[in-house]
């Protein structure tokens, strides 16, 4: 691997005396489909969590393009210098959440529209012209005008989609993005995922147990288990030739076949 896209070194987080995260290292190249798998519980979220610094880590050091976006030494003491860094790095960063997170009281191109005004600066015209586009994208250019209470699950992930997309990031984090949803719904999201990545050099992580969609999909996938990755590789490696016991416990209670 060349200068990877993230480099993340030694990473511990801890909440009280629970330790998360023990000392993980990952390295993801530029425009790599990563899969993040394991039990509930094992440091997948955590992960993606750290990366959009919506957590802090208690030790160890996340680099993006081999700049900090933690400081090293002390990750919960930011001087200024470093959190104009952190925001800057933060911005090339887009994330899907597991339960859409969608403003009620706006509209959907109003939901998509708002961080490129508040956050990129841009105008309310551009900001909707935006918007507007990426719903065309995620399949749902004539649903600009409704209210997230109007919409089926399958359809707030996808406004979820375009909204980390609005921000124009070139990492994408993926949590568990289509597990709030009903079965018959799952598939028009992951269709959407899938051609964002056909379209693009984009990076991508996703903590998923769509297992199926991960074996078509990614470039590599981690198992992880008590805050470590314990085994990685290529999909058909790790799903169908496992060599750590604990990740052939967690295939065989999961359903490839979905």
């Amino acid at each position: 691997m060349t200068t990877p896209r993230i480099h993340i070194s030694g990473l511990c987080k801890r909440f009280g005396p629970v330790t998360v995260l023990e000392g993980l290292d990952l390295d993801v190249a530029q425009g790599e489909h990563l899969a993040l798998i394991g039990p509930s519980g094992s440091g997948k979220s955590t992960i993606l969590r750290l990366l959009m610094t919506l957590e802090t880590p208690s030790e160890g050091t996340i680099q993006i393009d081999s700049e900090d976006l933690w400081p090293p030494h002390n990750p919960s003491e930011l001087d200024r210098a470093a959190r104009a860094q952190q925001k800057r790095l933060a911005l090339r960063i887009g994330m899907v959440f597991q339960h859409f997170n969608l403003f009620p009281h706006l509209n959907v191109i109003g939901n998509i529209a708002l961080a490129p005004q508040l956050v990129a600066g841009r105008s309310a015209a551009e900001a909707r012209q935006q918007a507007a586009a990426l719903l065309e994208r995620v399949g749902l250019g004539d649903k600009g005008e409704a209210y997230p209470a109007e919409l089926s699950g399958g359809q707030k992930q996808r406004v979820a989609i375009a909204r980390a997309l609005a921000m124009e990031p070139d990492i994408m984090l993926f949590d568990e993005a289509t597990s709030a949803l009903d079965p018959e719904l799952v598939g028009e999201v992951l269709s959407v995922i899938r051609d964002l990545a056909a379209s693009g050099d984009m990076t991508m992580l996703f903590v998923t147990h769509q297992l199926h969609f991960v074996e078509q999909f990614a470039d590599r996938v981690a198992m992880l288990d008590g805050g470590k990755i314990i085994e990685q590789g290529p999909p058909s490696q790790v799903l169908h030739n496992p060599q750590h016991e604990r990740t052939c416990a967690f295939l065989a209670a999961v359903d490839l076949s979905h």
